[in-house]
């Protein structure tokens, strides 16, 4: 069985090597559609949360991800958390059919312990090898230490059903101002220690 995990948005770089090759990608991705530089699409975060997903992933050591593309988890009341924003869903698709990325498996439905329906994983992909210019790289980009919290991510998720499906409640502006300490708090000392992600 291959190694591999299920992308999680959570996390974004302040390192000035990979926002550079986040931009690149950026440039290459407006080039390619012909878009205009002042579109105010913010794909230059989309591509720095997906190129950390790759570093703290581990996928230039060979380790592959499952992405989820399809539309419902990324919009509408269906979206699984403000981290999945459409900009990462298009991102994301380019990559692949760019072939920065590529599909090493098709959608799965395992069976899983002590659970009578199955659940499907989505398509795993993998890293396509170096190919001149569009090489992404064969090490990480980010100091890890430099790897922060996403700004649009949770400090914690409450779902519930939805026409058979589980969607994500946003907490309410109130809860937020209660707990405003502790979120300055924690992002002041959200420092990311990368051997203890999803391993």
């Amino acid at each position: 069985m291959n190694k591999a995990h299920y992308i999680r948005y959570n996390w974004v770089s302040e390192d000035p090597t990979l926002i550079a090759k986040a931009q690149w990608l950026t440039e290459q991705f407006h080039a390619s559609k012909n878009l205009k530089r002042k579109n105010k699409r913010d794909f230059l975060s989309a591509f720095n949360v997906i190129l950390t997903c790759f570093d703290i992933y581990d996928v230039y050591k060979g380790w592959e991800l499952h992405i989820p593309i399809n539309n419902n988890l990324y919009s509408g009341g269906t979206r699984r958390n403000p981290t999945y924003t459409s900009e990462i869903k298009v991102a994301i698709k380019w990559l692949i059919a760019e072939g920065f990325i590529c599909e090493v498996q098709g959608v799965t439905k395992p069976k899983q312990k002590d659970r009578k329906k199955r659940q499907f994983i989505p398509k795993s992909y993998m890293i396509t090898a170096p190919r001149g210019v569009f090489e992404i790289s064969q090490k990480p980009l980010s100091d890890p230490r430099l790897i922060k919290r996403n700004p649009l991510a949770g400090y914690y998720e409450v779902r519930k059903k939805k026409d058979g499906a589980k969607v994500v409640i946003e907490p309410s502006k109130r809860q937020k101002h209660i707990h405003k300490n502790l979120i300055a708090e924690t992002d002041e000392n959200n420092i990311m220690k990368i051997n203890n992600v999803d391993r």
